[in-house]
């Protein structure tokens, strides 16, 4: 298994797209950061922010994360483009399953290479937010005043949001083989228009899908009953879920 983890990691990490990902969503947020946090500061210093130290930092998971999800999607939809005629004409995955016939093994070894880099570019993410909030921020900064428990709890939060929703769009890609289709539906909820918090303003059901379950683990309070382990506890279990579908179809139809 862990030739097939590095064989896929350095497959992933030679692909345009997820180079490109990758350098936007650890560098994105962070200058987001920069342009925000001075008005922030105005605001603290008078007393009339609405968000928190805190919040200004956290709230940046979840346009990072959507570096994380097109790193799923490219890392499935890269199998299935076919190359050019001067390359044969075929496709990565008849390669890739002749390097390992067997195809839950490989499915397992691109997600663990998935959550492995999903993991080390939220790290890097967070830690160049916190490093541009706190020099902007100065005595109101988190690493000025310490983390305490629950913002401990966002970190690890934010951390499992990105791995969760890359795995989540690479299961997706998986079934229905097309980038499309995930990108669309996953990118476009969780920044343009996002269908399921409209949904959650006509059932309090819609807080259990897999997004706004999860963004319980790295938001403040919003009065939603739900709590951060369980949020976390759901978006997981939807993301086990999906990879379940997508290991028992790629298992049985033809490549």
């Amino acid at each position: 298994m862990k030739q097939i983890v590095v064989a896929e990691l350095r497959k992933l990490l030679s692909l345009p797209v997820a180079l490109l990902a990758i350098g936007l969503g650890t560098v994105g947020p962070a200058g987001i950061a920069a342009l925000t946090t001075g008005r922030l500061r105005d605001e603290l210093d008078a007393g009339t922010a609405y968000n928190s130290a805190a919040d200004s930092v956290f709230q940046l998971v979840l346009p990072g994360s959507v570096a994380a999800i097109v790193l799923g999607v490219v890392l499935v939809s890269s199998e299935y483009t076919t190359n050019s005629s001067d390359a044969g004409g075929g496709r990565q995955i008849t390669t890739s399953l002749l390097a390992v016939p067997n195809r839950i093994r490989l499915l397992v070894g691109k997600a663990l290479a998935l959550a492995i880099v999903s993991v080390v570019a939220a790290t890097v993410a967070l830690v160049a937010v916190l490093a541009v909030t706190s020099a902007l921020l100065g005595p109101h900064s988190l690493l000025t005043n310490g983390l305490d428990g629950a913002e401990l709890g966002r970190v690890v939060g934010g951390l499992v949001y990105w791995t969760l929703s890359a795995l989540m769009g690479f299961g997706i890609t998986w079934v229905t083989r097309s980038g499309i289709v995930p990108l669309i539906v996953l990118v476009i909820n969780s920044t343009f228009v996002s269908v399921t918090f409209l949904l959650s303003k006509l059932t309090s059901l819609a807080h259990y899908f897999p997004d706004l379950a999860g963004l319980r683990m790295i938001t403040r309070d919003t009065g939603t009953g739900v709590a951060p382990v369980t949020g976390g506890l759901v978006m997981a279990l939807w993301t086990a879920g999906i990879l379940l579908v997508c290991g028992s179809v790629f298992a049985r139809r033809d490549a």
